[in-house]
């Protein structure tokens, strides 16, 4: 009776959050920032014209646009071809919701794997998927075309496989790097599993595989990222080496380094910062440190889970793989957007210890650690449950706005080839198919000279509540020239030609004998 219990239950769970995430409103409106990048590459592969992007980001300086992009190329290749056969708006609304549901079951799978243990044929497997599913972050991440569905469902994936191939593993774990490139510390730390449970074999396998797996795409962009680095592997290469690429993260030294890294871990399960793993996971996000402590306390039993430990690599690997994509986020400490990642969704893979410490304290801890520990997750199912709600009754705003919409069409009829400079680069080549150029609010007028000077734009575009942004202020006079207004206020779209330098004239040459 448990094993149809138990799928009965997983298919009543997936039903409901399915109900949920497809009559979400917000991502059949609009894609979000990231979104859109991969939505105008995605539009690109599906119309034909190859892995190439009409973004300029974080001041690249990329010379002709639209041009080839080093970006991790295996999801907007995946909504490429899936939008050339059924429409790239319709593969961006539908596709990451299916791989929602796809990465629930494989997450259920690899808790069964770990603890199969059931009451009355609910498991641990129901509960993170309940905690997953109704994790606000990933459910709103799954209603847009970002990359984490199909980079969880690669993460769950290469976890299965690791127990019984170890290059199926680090092909998977390749796939997920090409998914997104912070996935390298994943593949690192699957392999050091590998190392750690003495399945030497399956540790050069997995190696050889993820290796192979790159190979193509490291050959592809060897062909335009001139020289080719590793580097590009992982960041936004530069056609323009006058123009710095746009510095995120803080880089403090000596010291300076170790107390910015206490911070950051301060910071992580601070249930006051709306940075944390916390505000992601609600209060279940403390039942890591809490597990941690557990085991400690309880070492006089740690020796026979250790000596288990060698037979059971799927679990040392969700340890040091959730470990390592949790904990990096250390090292990523911003003066841009987000100070700190750890309660965005950079920081969802935090669910693969949550998924060790729920079962460490509920299947090894007493009764008032098993109760407190049921509560607390039952607690943040409701509340993550409860904001899932008011975000699916939310009205959709009409998309695409209006001042955006015209902004388009001006384009289109005027000047379709156009290069145009905005705070809102992604969210424009999304509704427009012109090409941008990004800039950020606080970058003072002499950058943004720069970047008019060294690369070609055309345009720039600045929104109402912009004009006293540094990178606007001093530019209308001298380089910009105001030619349309988009939109009414309080959101009108200025749109601004770049005046072009004069060149300066040789003089006329001297008459004979003048």
């Amino acid at each position: 009776m448990k094993e149809p219990r138990r799928l009965v239950i997983l298919t009543t769970l997936l039903l409901a959050l399915g109900v949920a995430v497809f009559s979400q409103r917000n991502g059949e409106t609009e894609f979000g920032v990231d979104g859109s990048y991969y939505f105008q590459v995605a539009r690109h592969v599906a119309a034909g014209d190859g892995l190439v992007t009409s973004v300029c980001l974080y001041h690249q300086g990329l010379k002709r646009l639209p041009s080839k992009t080093n970006i991790y190329p295996l999801w907007p290749l995946l909504l490429g071809g899936l939008g050339k056969l059924i429409g790239v708006t319709t593969a961006a609304r539908f596709f990451p919701r299916t791989l929602f549901l796809i990465d629930l079951v494989l997450l259920y799978l690899l808790v069964l794997r770990i603890n199969a243990t059931s009451f009355r044929g609910f498991d641990f497997g129901h509960l993170l998927v309940l905690m997953f599913g109704c994790n606000l972050l990933f459910f709103a991440a799954a209603s847009y075309p970002y990359t984490e569905a199909l980079a969880f469902l690669l993460i769950f994936l290469a976890l299965l496989m690791i127990e019984r191939s170890g290059a199926a593993a680090g092909a998977v774990a390749g796939l997920a790097f090409l998914t997104r490139s912070q996935n390298v510390v994943f593949a690192a730390a699957l392999f050091v599993a590998l190392l750690i449970v003495r399945r030497w074999r399956s540790a050069a396998a997995f190696a050889a595989a993820f290796i192979v797996v790159l190979l193509p795409w490291m050959i592809f962009l060897a062909t335009f990222v001139k020289p080719f680095t590793l580097s590009a592997l992982v960041s936004m290469y530069s056609e323009t080496p006058e123009l710095p690429v746009f510095v995120q993260l803080i880089h403090p030294k000596g010291l300076a380094w170790f107390v910015d890294r206490l911070r950051g871990l301060i910071t992580a399960f601070n249930p006051a910062s709306t940075v944390s793993f916390v505000h992601s996971f609600g209060f279940a996000a403390l039942l890591v440190p809490i597990a941690a402590v557990h085991v400690i306390v309880t070492w006089d039993g740690l020796s026979g889970r250790l000596a288990g430990l060698r037979a059971r690599p799927t679990l040392v690997s969700t340890l040091l793989g959730g470990a390592a994509l949790s904990f990096s986020l250390l090292f990523v400490h911003q003066r841009f957007f987000l100070e700190w990642l750890f309660g965005y969704r950079h920081g969802l893979p935090f669910i693969l210890l949550l998924m060790l410490a729920v079962i460490e304290l509920i299947a090894h801890g007493g009764f008032s650690v098993r109760t407190i520990a049921l509560t607390v997750c039952m607690f943040s199912i409701g509340t993550g449950a409860l904001a899932i709600a008011r975000t699916s009754i939310w009205r959709p705003h009409p998309w695409p706005p209006a001042p955006e919409a015209q902004l388009a069409s001006w384009l289109a009829q005027h000047d379709p080839n156009a290069i145009v400079l905005s705070t809102n680069a992604q969210v424009l080549s999304a509704i427009s198919t012109a090409n941008f150029r990004w800039a950020v609010c606080q970058e003072e007028p002499e950058a943004i000279s720069k970047v008019l000077r060294l690369v070609r734009t055309d345009y720039v575009a600045g929104y109402d509540g912009e004009q006293q942004c540094p990178f606007l202020r001093g530019l209308v006079g001298p380089d910009l020239q105001i030619i349309a207004i988009f939109g009414q206020f309080p959101r009108r779209l200025f749109l601004m030609r770049v005046r072009r330098p004069t060149p300066i004239s040789s003089p006329p040459p001297s008459a004979p004998g003048g």
